[in-house]
């Protein structure tokens, strides 16, 4: 998951990095280039070890969803950024569907 540091300082400019000991860090949306593109695809992370991109599972975790949901271990990590990239947050979603008033034959559909 390091990111080289030779990468880092060649793409700094155009890439989100945050620190995990800063309380008020946020990532930015992670798209499916995540893991291919080093700029505009999605956050890393700055550790006492250098630069690293985030884990699919990590991800997850930021769109709100449960640690029971897990993805095979044997997909390739690329694999696992494209499924988790330009995913929904789910605590988002939750809000917008309980904000729905659902009239007509949908209500009756218990959606």
């Amino acid at each position: 998951l390091k990111i080289s540091d030779r990468l880092v300082a060649q793409y700094r400019s155009a890439m989100d990095i945050v620190d995990r000991n800063d309380e008020n860090a946020v990532t930015v949306t992670f798209t499916s280039a995540y893991g291919r593109s080093h700029v505009r695809s999605g956050s890393f992370l700055r550790t006492t070890d250098g630069v690293r991109r985030f884990a699919p599972h990590e991800i997850l975790a930021f769109l709100g969803f449960p640690e029971r949901f897990t993805l095979p271990p044997e997909l390739p990590l690329a694999n696992g950024w494209r499924l988790v990239g330009n995913s929904l947050s789910l605590p988002a979603v939750r809000v917008a569907l309980a904000g729905l008033a659902f009239e007509g034959p949908a209500a009756s559909m218990n959606c």
